[in-house]
């Protein structure tokens, strides 16, 4: 569509939207003799209004205008535009589908819709989330591929810095650029001494794939900006132990890689999200994974791990299975269940095992406790 009928369409859009705002005293409830006739535009206001704004238009171009913004709209999302005693009104859409999005927050979309959708059995929630996933609106992932957030059930409040973080990461997953952040290591990333986590940071520049949260915090996953990136590039960052940035990469040369690209075609701060997932893995890269941390060159094959849960952790493991190859091989008098997972093992792994205390046994250790 050409940029001057764009132009025209959004200006007949704020003619109807003015035109059919009530005045004051209907806003209060009180409806003066005549105020109904009022709200409204007629076709030959409209005619005239956009004549002395643009060129002449005739009859004819002008309905085929309003049909325009009833379809589709002047920029993607239609109007709903009704006519009642010859007079044009925007009846008001309370639906969600009707807001007009900026890119950023459209970048958002899909955490949003992500995190709602862990809570699509509750009414209100099913209701809100059909109202935004709307057929119009691309948010350019695939969930076949891999996720634009995985959910982790945080479990507190998210600050307002990390809030904006994530906005910005989600915008160059959604417009595909490479990004440049400070970032402390995890170790020293919960200093309270903004002067200690400025001075231990480094610069780090990837091409962001994913947010994930895990026990209350949230994390951007990203591939190293190199010709190249493998499953072995994939690296996490928690986005609270960010001290400055992310910020849009301007540089089109990974910083790596200078000399050994010398002739050879290098890679733009630009990336295409789908083939960079496949090619990173990262579609299976937590497929056999419980926490977020892992090793690829250690952790490349799933191993079979058994444990016992006792007590109110047995109820839970039942009620909540842990991970999606979990299997009950044993029951005991008592209750006990002994549980299969197939999973990598890592430092997160322990870590969540640990979360049951006594409640959760390996073998031996249920051996010695109940002979």
């Amino acid at each position: 569509m050409q940029t001057s009928r764009i132009q025209r369409l959004k200006f007949i859009a704020e003619l109807i939207q003015q035109a059919s705002i009530p005045s004051p005293e209907n806003k209060k409830g009180n409806k003066p003799k005549g105020a109904n006739e009022l709200i409204g535009i007629t076709l030959k206001e409209i005619q005239d209004s956009v004549s002395n704004h643009f060129e002449v238009i005739n009859d004819r171009q002008l309905r085929k205008d309003i049909a325009i913004l009833r379809n589709e709209g002047y920029d993607g999302i239609p109007l709903n535009i009704k006519i009642k005693k010859s007079r044009y009104f925007l009846k008001e859409n309370l639906g969600l589908n009707q807001v007009r999005f900026t890119d950023e927050e459209k970048a958002t979309m899909p955490f949003v819709v992500e995190l709602l959708t862990a809570y699509k059995d509750i009414p209100a929630v099913n209701l809100i989330l059909n109202t935004l996933v709307n057929q119009e609106i691309d948010f350019k992932f695939d969930e076949k591929v891999g996720k634009v957030v995985e959910f982790g059930s945080p479990t507190v409040n998210m600050k307002s810095d990390v809030a904006k973080r994530i906005q910005k990461f989600l915008l160059a997953i959604q417009q595909q650029y490479a990004v440049v952040f400070n970032y402390t290591n995890v170790r020293s990333g919960t200093s309270n001494d903004p002067r200690r986590r400025e001075e231990e940071s480094k610069e780090q520049q990837i091409y962001p794939l994913q947010i994930r949260s895990h026990l209350g915090r949230f994390y951007v996953v990203g591939a190293l900006f190199k010709l190249n990136p493998s499953p072995a590039d994939i690296r996490i960052f928690a986005i609270d132990a960010i001290v400055r940035g992310p910020d849009k990469h301007e540089i089109d040369t990974p910083f790596d890689e200078n000399e050994k690209l010398k002739g050879q075609e290098v890679p733009h701060v630009d990336f295409e999200w789908r083939s960079l997932v496949l090619k990173t893995g990262l579609k299976d890269y937590y497929t056999h994974s419980i926490g977020l941390y892992r090793n690829y060159l250690e952790n490349e094959k799933p191993i079979a791990v058994l444990r016992w849960f006792t007590g109110w952790a047995a109820n839970w493991v039942k009620e909540f299975p842990i991970h999606g190859s979990q299997q009950q091989t044993k029951i005991d008098e008592y209750g006990n269940i002994r549980i299969k997972i197939e999973v990598y093992d890592t430092p997160d792994l322990k870590n969540f095992f640990a979360r049951f205390g006594d409640n959760c046994l390996t073998d031996e250790e249920y051996a010695e406790k109940y002979p």
